[in-house]
C-alpha cells in the first residue's frame, strides 16, 4: 500500500463522512475564532476537523522542511499557545487524550523506525539513522519487522477463518502497510469490524486517509495510549460490540512498556472487558536468540527514539497472557505459530507471540 506524507503543504486531511458534523461545543470558543489564530501565525495553515462527531482544531506549518509540526487539539487557546512556542500539556499526552500534538520529523518515530525496515519510503533521515544504527548491531531486525507483519496477517486470517471472529482491535497500528488487519479479515468476512487504535497524531491522520473499509464492514480509528486500557476500550465500544467476542491484536507493541507500567495488568484489563470466546494476540521482543546483540540494539534504539523498548524472556512473555487460555502452540518463536497458513519461510526474528482465548468473565 502505498501512502504520501502527512507534511505536505497547501492540503487538508478529510476524513470518512463515517458521522455526521456536531456544532462546535461552547468552550472551544473562548479563545477566539480560527481566523484570528491565523492571522497571527501565517506561517501555519490553521483549520478544524470533525474527528467522528468531535470537533478539533488542527494547524501545520505552511513549509514542510521548517519543521513541519502537525497540531491537533480540542481547545483553541492551547492551539494557540502551542503555535507561539509552548509545549503540549503533557498530562493530557500521557495519557494518550486529544491533547495538542507536534509532528517532528528531526525526532525518530517508532512507526516510522518500523516502516524503515519494512522498506517504506515515507521517513525522515532521523527514522532512518536509528533504524540502520539498530539494523548494523543486529540485522535480524529486517526479519523481524517482516515476520512480525506476516504473523499480524497470518493470526488475523485463522481467527476470522477458523474461530468466526468479526471484530478487531489493533492496538498499536502503527502507519499502513500491505495486508492491514481489516483488508485481511474482510477478504474472508466482508462485514467485519475494525478499529485501530495509535496515540500518535501522524499514524492516526495517515489511517484515516488511506484505511478504507469494505462498504459491508467498517473501520474506525481511536487516540489513546496502550497504558489506558479504559479508554481504549470506552472508545472502541461506538464501533465494536463487546457483549461479542473481539480479537484484540498487541502485535510489537507491548514491548514499549516499561515493567513500572504493569503489561501484564494491562493486557488483564482488556481481557476484563472482553465477552467470553474472544482473542488477544500478542507478539514481543526478546533477547533470549541472540542477548548481547539484541541488548545492543535495544540501547542503540532506546538512545535514538523517545519512546524506548524493553526486551523480554519467554516466560515474562509467557506471563503478559496470564490466567488465559494459550492456544496451540503456546508461545513461541514468531515464525513459528502456525507457520503453514502463510508459508513465512523467515529465520532470525527475535520476537515471541502466542495467541490466547477468553473463556469466561474475567
Amino acid at each position: 500500500m502505498h501512502h504520501t506524507d502527512a507534511a505536505q503543504p497547501g492540503t487538508t486531511e478529510r476524513l470518512p463522512a463515517e458521522t455526521p458534523a456536531r456544532p462546535a461545543p461552547p468552550e472551544c470558543d473562548q479563545a477566539g475564532n480560527l481566523a484570528a489564530v491565523q492571522a497571527d501565525f501565517p506561517l501555519f495553515q490553521v483549520w478544524r476537523e470533525d474527528y467522528f462527531g468531535r470537533v478539533r482544531f488542527a494547524a501545520r506549518r505552511r513549509v514542510p522542511d521548517q519543521h513541519p509540526h502537525l497540531v491537533i487539539t480540542d481547545d483553541l487557546g492551547e492551539l494557540r499557545a502551542v503555535l507561539a512556542g509552548a509545549p503540549p500539556a503533557p498530562a493530557r499526552l500521557a495519557t494518550g487524550g486529544w491533547g495538542a500534538r507536534r509532528f517532528n520529523p528531526d525526532v525518530a518515530h517508532p512507526a516510522r523506525v518500523y516502516a524503515c525496515w519494512l522498506g517504506s519510503k515515507d521517513t525522515y533521515p532521523a527514522d532512518r539513522q536509528a533504524a540502520e544504527e539498530v539494523a548494523a548491531r543486529r540485522p535480524q531486525v529486517v526479519a523481524s519487522a517482516r515476520a512480525n507483519r506476516a504473523f499480524g496477517a497470518r493470526v488475523t486470517r485463522f481467527l476470522a477463518g477458523q474461530r468466526g471472529v468479526t471484530q478487531f482491535l489493533d492496538v498499536g497500528a502503527g502507519l499502513p502497510a500491505a495486508e492491514a488487519t481489516h483488508q485481511v479479515a474482510q477478504a474472508i468476512t466482508p462485514g467485519a469490524r475494525v478499529v485501530y487504535v495509535d496515540s500518535d497524531a501522524l499514524v492516526l491522520t495517515h489511517a484515516r486517509a488511506l484505511l478504507t473499509s469494505s462498504p459491508e464492514g467498517r473501520c474506525d480509528y481511536v487516540d489513546a495510549d496502550l497504558r489506558d486500557p479504559q479508554a481504549i476500550l470506552q472508545e472502541a465500544a461506538r464501533t465494536l460490540d463487546f457483549t461479542r467476542p473481539v480479537a484484540v491484536l498487541l502485535l510489537a507493541v507491548a514491548h514499549f512498556l516499561a515493567d513500572a507500567d504493569d503489561p501484564a495488568g494491562v493486557v488483564a484489563a482488556l481481557a476484563a472487558g472482553l465477552a467470553p470466546g474472544s482473542f488477544i494476540a500478542l507478539s514481543h521482543l526478546t533477547a533470549d536468540f541472540a542477548p548481547d546483540a539484541v541488548l545492543a540494539g535495544v540501547a542503540a534504539y532506546n538512545a535514538r527514539v523517545p519512546a524506548g523498548i524493553t526486551a523480554r524472556s519467554h516466560a515474562q512473555v509467557s506471563a503478559l497472557l496470564g490466567g488465559l487460555g494459550l492456544v496451540p502452540p503456546g508461545v513461541v518463536p514468531v515464525t513459528e505459530w502456525r507457520p503453514g497458513h502463510a508459508g513465512w519461510p523467515g529465520h532470525g526474528a527475535d520476537l515471541y507471540a502466542g495467541v490466547a482465548v477468553v473463556r469466561r468473565p474475567w
